[in-house]
């Protein structure tokens, strides 16, 4: 039978062009209204003499075939051609009104009028229902999905685009059982997520990420986020078994533009953001100023001399009024501001010749120096971002083009990314039986990291800007930089390291797709898709001789290049039949990956000029290294769905996958899904309440995944052949591995409720997983005499098991919309069996029957109002040991137990979108939340050391607000004292542990539409302007430490960056 060449974006929406049933019902539709409508036209009276004229089209401007056209209340009526053009002879009655009706969109009433042309664009009308999904090897109505997915697209994705660089955050607060880690405001730093728990002790947590059909192994933050049309998060077995031993932590797919039938129409982007810390005090105002400092410094000076001289109130020697100890206490802190606290008194110049034995010592509190490193170090971020596509096409040929550019300034001084981005795609038709598609998606990005997170540690200023002095200047005078402004010498101006230091890295990353469909008959297909991933990557880190850094080798260079490759390709036969009211759609297939993977690495000492800081100028090279990996897998995968009367619905999956990464007898793995869904409302017994109920449907599924060690050699022996003896080239055991090592193996069950009533006013789904991954990958002892100290196996189980909700309404539907989209996830990740007994890595412990991340530490119990001591609960045992009270207090740290007292990870998250619309003007906001979750406050070790560290290094704020000063004192900090020797916050405890608790505005937009009334006069196709904010609001118990923490309940440390909030303005122009 011929089929109906309609416009790809029609073919999408109407998703019935495979099923010949479905063809033939178009035909009808598409023509029977003009054969109807053109016999009721000729036959029109006399009188009926006025002829209207018009065009219809759909959102995007692409003419629609087959609409159904018809005045009100009579019979007179016709259809679009496919150019998507009418004509109509009506009657003279200037109340006359059109009816436009076509599948798949909204119906409209247009009154007439005295008009003689008129132009209608029709809007797309889903039921939930009809929706198409992006699955794993092709796509599938939501109705018939058996499994658990959701698909984020549309605004969402428009909004997430507007306000990151990182196309994989427009899932965050969009989709249940996602959550994110992004615990660095770094320009062009990436986000990290984990779909439902954590999968895994030692491996990775993170899902599988697919692109239009290939597998990524990198680069993904090279995608531009606004050439996404749709993201996929694939979460339970039913979904994910496809992909076999890779997605045990789930996959998300990202499909990407694709070139829409009819003329060219072109689309720019303009943003310009501004950005800040999103906490108040995460980084700027984190600090002391010089006075407080001082005055810190003297209260611990102070306390020193009297715990020196038995003074202090717990002491034998304490006299209250002994006034002449304190005031002599006082007199030594203040002689020691400059020698022991290094601060510079004010009158100081600064060029050696200020006598502080006869100084006013206490200018330094009446007039401290105060110089503000904040705002040398820090500015406000801003932003750039250009974004330019076009799209058309004829009937067998489509095409979709981009090209896009950010420019990133971070808030710290030399902090700079810049991304450059293209994308082409051609889609198209060969005859009547071959479909085809091309894509290539490339992105180059260059990042200076002078101030680099992890980068070498005095030259990184976020580190270094609590190593700074106060009191010392920025510059010496008005051409001299200071050289030495922190409390040791080591620390440099960071000004200066603008052009002594430099931390950069470049990417160059590519991701291109070949497939082809040959279509044997309406119900049988071939598809291949063939892909390639690559990433180069240049990393570059040079200390100049004149740096701090540099000084002691002359200089320093450290260069690194790496090269990732990944291979792809898979084939499937695909089959989909109506036998009646059976419908059987089947997959077979094969696919193959070949990953590969080459880095050198090289550093040189001693350079004559530091203009010329290349790895070839080195007088002293060293430290060259470089390695080759090459990884294999191929599979065999099927798939079988069944569905009776679009009622019931049974499919099963079948993967063998085979790697390299196993010897040969342990290198297949067999994974596979059963999965069945109950569409509950097409039974006889709903029809009483079918005017109300919409939808409701069951589905339930079990199934296996595995994942695999990200280590190639794991289960091998491997030897080091650039060993010595005698000197003499050797070969040696470098690393001791084991054959039997396997995958991690997942087993889930997964039971959802789909609902939806009153016309899709409220729909929603409430899901529940049950996730049991065993044979984890861990790390076990052995005995030294074996030449080694652990030995990977696969050992243990972990379950993570949880409960997600997510409901969508539209409240009001009128002129003025508003619509609330809401998700919630409960989730709990519980060690079930470890060999070997309980592990502790401070300050976690991982032990059978308690969380991942369950932190093991000291309870704090406040600070003692008679003597200013911390205290911590101990446990009071009797004469056999046993514990008899668990609420003792001590002030040493020493007879204080350990005991697990949170975890690091939430049981509850989720996310609130309200979007309302009036005319052209839209608003609409994001919260995200977490709760029952607890971080590890990482920087107070560092900068709550109640007077440790006096002279070395300055403190947080808080840190001198609310300590202890004198008897009777109901004070947060204790006492403070230089070299303070009872370790209050030298020792890990609760005093550290913060509730990860928040409420944060995660995106907010306006946006304004302009009328296409306006916009057509002056040529163009559409017209937006709006403003966009990001983390704007946090609503959390802590204004230092951000509660978006990493995956493991750590906050970033002193060295760390700040999450950042943003705004941003744009315009939208299409032609």
């Amino acid at each position: 039978m011929k089929q109906i060449n309609l416009p790809e974006r029609t073919r999408y929406r109407l998703c019935f062009v495979r099923h010949n049933v479905f063809q033939v019902f178009l035909l009808l539709l598409v023509f029977l209204p003009s054969f109807l409508y053109a016999g009721g036209a000729e036959n029109g009276s006399p009188q009926d003499t006025k002829k209207i004229q018009g065009v219809v089209v759909d959102e995007s401007g692409v003419p629609l075939p087959g609409v159904a056209v018809k005045v009100k209340g009579e019979q007179k009526g016709t259809a679009t051609d496919v150019n998507g053009v009418f004509e109509l002879v009506i009657g003279e009655n200037p109340d006359a009104v059109l009816e436009f009706s076509f599948i798949g969109m909204k119906p409209q009433e247009v009154r007439v009028g005295n008009r003689l042309h008129i132009r209608i664009t029709m809007v797309a009308q889903h039921t939930e229902l009809e929706e198409v999904m992006v699955v794993a090897y092709g796509t599938v109505k939501k109705e018939s999905f058996t499994g658990s997915a959701v698909s984020v697209q549309g605004d969402k994705l428009t909004q997430a685009a507007a306000s990151r660089t990182s196309a994989v955050q427009a899932l965050q607060g969009n989709v249940a059982g996602v959550r994110f880690s992004r615990t660095s405001g770094q320009p062009g730093d990436l986000s990290s997520i984990q779909i439902r728990g954590i999968g895994s002790l030692n491996e990775s947590t993170a899902p599988l990420y697919i692109i239009d059909g290939v597998t990524i192994s990198s680069g993904l933050n090279m995608l531009n986020p606004e050439d996404i049309e749709t993201m996929t998060v694939l979460k339970d077995a039913a979904a994910t078994s496809l992909y076999g031993n890779r997605a045990s932590n789930g996959v998300v797919i990202i499909t990407t533009k694709s070139g829409k039938q009819g003329k060219i129409k072109v689309s720019v982007t303009y943003e310009r953001a501004w950005s800040s810390q999103a906490m108040p005090r995460a980084l700027k105002g984190f600090y002391m100023n010089t006075k407080e400092l001082t005055e810190y410094s003297i209260e611990a000076l102070k306390n020193r001399y009297l715990y020196n001289n038995n003074a202090l109130p717990w002491q034998s020697n304490y006299d209250p009024n002994n006034t002449n100890i304190q005031e002599a206490a006082r007199a030594y802190a203040m002689q020691n501001l400059k020698g022991t606290a290094k601060l510079i008194h004010p009158d100081d110049p600064l060029d050696g010749t200020f006598d502080y034995s006869t100084a006013d010592l206490e200018k330094y509190l009446t007039h401290p120096r105060e110089y503000n490193w904040e705002d040398v170090i820090f500015r406000t971020g801003e932003e750039n971002k250009i974004n330019v596509s076009a799209t058309g096409g004829r009937e067998n040929l489509n095409f979709y083009a981009s090209l896009g550019y950010v420019d990133q300034k971070g808030i710290v001084i030399g902090s700079e990314f810049e991304r450059f981005t293209g994308r082409l795609s051609v889609t198209g038709k060969i005859g009547r039986l071959v479909d085809f598609s091309i894509g290539e998606n490339i992105g180059y990005s260059i990042k200076d990291e002078q101030t680099a997170e992890g980068g070498y540690y005095y030259s990184n200023a976020v580190y270094g800007l609590g190593q700074i002095n106060p009191s010392q200047p920025v510059w010496l005078d008005e051409h001299t930089l200071n050289p030495k402004p922190g409390f040791a010498n080591n620390i440099p101006n960071y000004v200066a390291n603008l052009s002594q230091v430099q931390f950069g890295t470049k990417q160059l990353s590519s991701i291109s797709n070949l497939v082809f469909t040959l279509k044997f008959t309406d119900w049988l297909n071939f598809r291949t898709v063939n892909g390639v991933d690559i990433n180069y990557t240049q990393q570059k880190q040079v200390w100049t001789p004149e740096s701090n850094d540099g000084a002691a080798t002359n200089g320093y260079v450290w260069q690194y290049g790496s090269m990732y490759q990944t291979l792809t390709t898979s084939n499937t036969l695909n089959f989909n039949k109506d036998f009646g009211k059976h419908n059987v759609s089947a997959l077979v297939g094969y696919e193959a990956m070949k990953y590969l993977y080459d880095n050198f690495s090289g550093e040189g000492q001693q350079f004559a000029y530091g203009d010329l800081m290349y790895l070839g100028n080195a007088a002293v090279p060293s430290g060259v290294g470089g390695a080759l990996g090459k990884d294999r897998m191929v599979s065999v995968i099927s798939k079988l769905d069944y569905n009776y009367g679009n009622k019931y619905y049974l499919s099963g999956s079948f993967r063998r996958d085979g790697t390299s990464r196993f010897i040969r007898e342990n290198r297949w793995g067999n994974f596979w899904s059963v999965s069945g869904a109950w569409n509950i409302t097409r039974e006889a017994f709903m029809a009483p309440v079918e005017n109300w109920l919409d939808n409701l449907r069951l589905k339930v599924s079990y199934g296996t995944n595995g994942n695999q060690p990200s280590n190639y050699f794991n289960s091998m022996t491997l030897f080091s052949v650039t060993a010595k003896h005698n000197q003499q080239a050797a070969t040696v055991a470098s690393s001791y591995g084991n054959p039997s090592l396997t995958w991690e193996k997942s087993y889930t069950w997964n039971a959802g409720l789909d609902f939806s009533v009153l016309k899709g006013a409220l729909r929603g789904t409430v899901e529940y997983y049950n996730r049991l991954t065993t044979d984890l990958i861990d790390w076990t002892n052995v005995s030294y005499m074996t030449g080694w100290s652990s030995y990977i196996v696969n050992d243990g189980k972990l379950r993570n098991t949880g409960v997600e909700i997510t409901l969508s309404s539209r409240n009001i539907d009128r002129e003025f919309k508003w619509m609330t989209d809401f998700n919630i996830s409960y989730m709990r990740s519980k060690v079930e069996d470890l060999k070997g007994g309980a592990r502790i890595n401070h300050p976690y412990i991982t032990q059978e029957g308690k969380d991942v991340y369950s932190f093991y530490t000291r309870e704090w119990a406040g600070v003692d109002p008679e003597t200013g001591l911390g205290t911590w609960k101990m446990n009071t045992k009797d004469a056999n040991g046993n514990v008899i009270d668990r609420e003792s207090i001590t002030t040493d740290v020493n007879e204080a137990d350990r005991v697990i007292v949170g975890k690091g990870y939430p049981d509850w998250f989720g996310g609130l979108t309200n979007t309302f619309t009036y005319k052209g003007v839209e608003l609409s906001f994001l919260l995200t939340f977490t709760l029952g979750g607890d971080m590890w406050d990482n920087t107070h070790y560092d900068v709550v050391t109640d007077g440790r560290n006096i002279g070395w290094q300055n403190f947080r704020k808080d840190a001198g607000k609310d300590y202890w000063r004198k008897p009777g004192d109901r004070a947060k900090n204790p006492i403070v004292i230089y070299n303070n020797p009872f370790k209050s916050s030298e020792s890990t405890s609760t005093r550290r542990l913060l509730s990860s608790d928040h409420l944060r505005v995660k995106n907010i937009t306006l946006a304004y539409n302009f009328p296409k009334t306006w916009i057509n006069r002056i040529g163009l196709a559409g017209a937006k302007v709006y403003v966009n904010g990001n983390d704007v609001l946090t609503f959390s118990k802590s204004k230092y430490i951000d509660p978006e923490v990493g995956m493991n309940g750590m906050s970033r440390g002193i060295d760390g960056w700040p999450m950042l909030k943003s705004w941003r303005v744009g315009i939208n122009v299409q032609f």
